[in-house]
């Protein structure tokens, strides 16, 4: 009787071990795994161009992202830079990012998650995109790894697209999916986008 009452001990303590191990894998993946790195659409970033001669950096951001929100503060904190044409689109406007943005002289564009989806093909955020003419020069994350990594390159991107260096790393989108469609491929349990 006491072998019965130990096995089941243990095929109990096995379940909750598989059972906490699925729910924790399921709820990590969404800062393990990048994002497709889908083109975006240029044509539409090409309008808000100023000086074609300038590169442009284009922040594409989500008020609902807690990896947008380190970029914010990043942004905020080096403020915007006279060597490049600097422009941050925000997918909402809550908590004044807008202001945060606007104070710190940044361009800033509020988007609706559906606009950012359809007008600019935004699947997620945080996105970085480095435009001269008509042409797109860069299109991926600011760093390697988002959720543990507060070492920002798009500055050192755009200097070596300056420079012409042709060895520029594209690094992989880390962050939250954007537009219905986008967030139920991520998660289609609904756990983190409801």
């Amino acid at each position: 009787m006491v072998k019965v009452h130990n096995r089941i001990k243990i095929m109990i303590s096995i379940f909750w071990f598989l059972a906490l191990t699925v729910v924790v894998s399921y709820f990590s993946r969404f800062h393990m795994i990048a994002f497709e790195n889908k083109p975006i659409e240029l044509s539409s970033l090409n309008q808000h161009q100023q000086d074609s001669a300038k590169i442009k950096i284009h922040h594409f951001l989500s008020t609902t992202c807690g990896c947008s929100k380190k970029i914010l503060d990043y942004l905020t904190q080096r403020q915007k830079t006279s060597q490049f044409d600097e422009k941050v689109y925000l997918v909402e406007n809550i908590d004044g990012w807008k202001e945060k943005l606007t104070k710190a002289g940044f361009e800033v564009e509020i988007l609706t998650e559906e606009t950012a989806q359809t007008q600019y093909g935004i699947d997620s955020v945080p996105l970085l995109v480095m435009t001269q003419k008509d042409h797109k020069l860069y299109q991926g994350g600011y760093n390697e790894q988002q959720m543990h990594n507060r070492d920002y390159h798009d500055l050192d991107i755009a200097q070596g697209l300056l420079k012409q260096n042709l060895q520029i790393k594209t690094y992989p989108l880390f962050g939250c999916a954007n537009g219905k469609l986008a967030k139920k491929a991520q998660d289609p349990l609904g756990v983190k986008y409801e």
